[in-house]
């Protein structure tokens, strides 16, 4: 229920309240293929089956970034106040991208590194050296820029592209799997592409890093695995 509080009773309650968390977005395109614009990756978390009071639990952050575009017609510009901060991957992302080969994992909106890195290295002409991605989704509808990724593969040969659905239609000919089983197939190419001093990109929920993380690990061995992190040829950057 309503209840009405009095100013002081409200400064009260705001000084009570636990400060809303900040919620940070892997940039998702190339300063250098577009300089002056950041895009980003939203996934609009709506009508989750999550209820609490007998009410529907959103996503804050992307049910406001929603609110907004919904404000104004296409060609307008909304203002929306952001702050660009460093982050491991951003801090690392100009060693990665200059190196040779490259291992990127990315689940869901994770798949922003992975537009980043590919972007980027297309603009600098860097486009001789191997790229293997693994990518999971829940099926196919979810494949963000699928159409990108496909010209991807077609424009370069050296780029390989690995997809796992863990909820795939029924109709589609895809079988379920994860990330970890696209990792497990292509083990013998990853311990060469590794051994060819790759760095890797992992990006994606808490759970996609964890279960990748493992699978890496069972792959290339414990000892390869830390040595990756102190070289800094492995970064990680997950979300909730």
């Amino acid at each position: 229920s309503v209840k009405e509080f009095s100013v002081s009773q409200l400064g009260t309650l705001l000084q009570l309240l636990p400060r809303i968390q900040p919620r940070s977005y892997t940039i998702a395109s190339s300063p250098e293929c577009d300089p002056g614009k950041i895009r980003l990756c939203i996934k609009l978390e709506k009508d989750i089956n999550l209820e609490r009071d007998g009410r529907s639990v959103h996503g804050l952050a992307s049910s406001y970034f929603e609110s907004i575009f919904e404000k104004y017609e296409v060609g307008e510009r909304p203002e929306v106040s952001l702050s660009i901060v460093g982050s491991p991957l951003s801090r690392k992302i100009q060693h990665m991208i200059e190196s040779a080969p490259i291992v990127i994992i990315a689940g869901g909106t994770g798949i922003a590194a992975a537009r980043t890195i590919l972007e980027h290295r297309r603009s600098i002409g860097m486009t001789d050296h191997s790229v293997m991605i693994f990518l999971g989704f829940k099926n196919e509808n979810s494949f963000l820029y699928r159409e990108e990724f496909d010209d991807t593969v077609l424009d370069s040969e050296n780029v390989e592209i690995y997809v796992a659905y863990s909820r795939p239609d029924r109709k589609s000919g895809f079988k379920k799997q994860y990330v970890q089983n696209l990792l497990d197939q292509q083990k013998n190419k990853l311990r060469n592409i590794i051994e060819k001093s790759a760095s890797l990109v992992i990006c994606g929920s808490k759970r996609l890093c964890s279960g990748t993380s493992s699978k890496l690990k069972e792959i290339v061995g414990v000892d390869t695995y830390e040595r990756l992190k102190q070289e800094r040829r492995l970064v990680t950057e997950k979300f909730a």
